[in-house]
């Protein structure tokens, strides 16, 4: 089972990833696959600011979501998040970060889906 911000992909696929803000404090989203950042987004900004999208290879297969504010995301955000799987062909992982002030799990959505061709 996935824990909060991290997903197995298949090995070797390629996956997109896009992230969205809805704080006025900078939000620092890294996408981590295999131990490594392969990623980085960060800005703030309201009403789903995108802060950054990317098409990125799974590798091994364990990619994993990290949020946090301040100084280069020096303060871990809270993280909620889950997959979903239409006609078992279409793959989503989906998290959504608090960073404390407010409780409503919306200042950062990332979203991943896969695969791509």
């Amino acid at each position: 089972m996935d824990q909060q911000g991290k997903f197995t992909l298949p090995a070797n696929t390629n996956f997109g990833v896009s992230a969205f803000t809805n704080s006025t404090f900078d939000q620092t989203v890294k996408i981590l696959i295999d131990g490594q950042v392969k990623a980085t987004f960060t800005g703030h900004g309201m009403s789903n600011n995108l802060i950054g999208s990317q098409v990125l290879n799974s590798g091994k297969g364990a990619v994993q979501v990290t949020v946090g504010t301040g100084s280069g995301g020096a303060t871990p955000s809270s993280l909620i998040s889950g997959r979903a799987i239409l006609a078992n062909r279409v793959n989503f992982g989906m998290v959504a970060a608090d960073e404390g002030s407010d409780g409503d799990f919306n200042d950062s959505i990332i979203e991943l889906n896969w695969p791509l061709r």
